[in-house]
C-alpha cells in the first residue's frame, strides 16, 4: 500500500505549521512517528464518519479508536503514538482496506465533519480546522475512490 504513505505525507503537508503551533513550549521538531500518528488520526476520524469499524478485528478497532481518542484529548497522544511505532501503519492499512468497499455510497460530508470536530478538539482554531478538514477530506476521499 505504497500510496498510503503518499496520502499521509499529503495530509501532514496540508496541516503544515498548524500542527507545530500546537506544541508552543517545544523548540524541537515533532518526531515523524507523531506526525504519522496525527495524519492517521485524521484518516480514522474521517472514516468513522463514513463507515463503522465493526468489520475490523477487535485489536485493530481498539487501537484505531484509542488513537482517535488520544488525538482529541492530546494529553498522552505523543507517548502513545511512539509506543505504537510502525504498527500504526499496519492498523491504518487495515482500516483503509475495510473502508474502501463502503466509499461509493458514503457521505463525504459526514467524514469531513467528524474530522473537523477532532481537529478542533486537538487544538486547532475552528476556522483553521474547517479549512484543513475540507482539503484533507478531499485527499482521503479521492484516495479511497482511486484505490477502490
Amino acid at each position: 500500500m505504497q500510496n498510503l504513505d503518499q496520502l499521509i505525507e499529503a495530509i501532514t503537508d496540508q496541516l503544515g505549521i498548524d500542527v507545530y503551533n500546537l506544541y508552543p513550549d517545544s523548540k524541537r521538531l515533532i518526531p515523524d512517528t507523531v506526525l504519522w500518528g496525527i495524519a492517521a488520526a485524521c484518516v480514522i476520524e474521517f472514516l468513522k464518519g463514513l463507515v463503522g469499524f465493526s468489520d475490523l478485528g477487535k485489536d485493530v478497532r481498539g487501537r484505531a479508536n484509542e488513537l482517535a481518542k488520544r488525538f482529541k484529548e492530546r494529553t498522552s497522544f505523543e507517548p502513545y503514538v511512539q509506543t505504537l511505532g510502525l504498527s500504526i501503519r499496519d492498523d491504518l492499512v487495515e482500516v483503509v482496506q475495510g473502508a474502501r468497499i463502503h466509499t461509493a455510497s458514503s457521505d463525504k460530508a459526514a467524514g469531513r465533519e467528524e474530522m473537523k470536530k477532532a481537529l478542533i478538539e486537538f487544538g486547532l482554531h475552528a476556522k483553521v480546522a474547517n479549512e484543513h478538514a475540507d482539503k484533507i477530506a478531499s485527499l482521503i476521499f479521492d484516495y479511497l475512490q482511486k484505490a477502490a
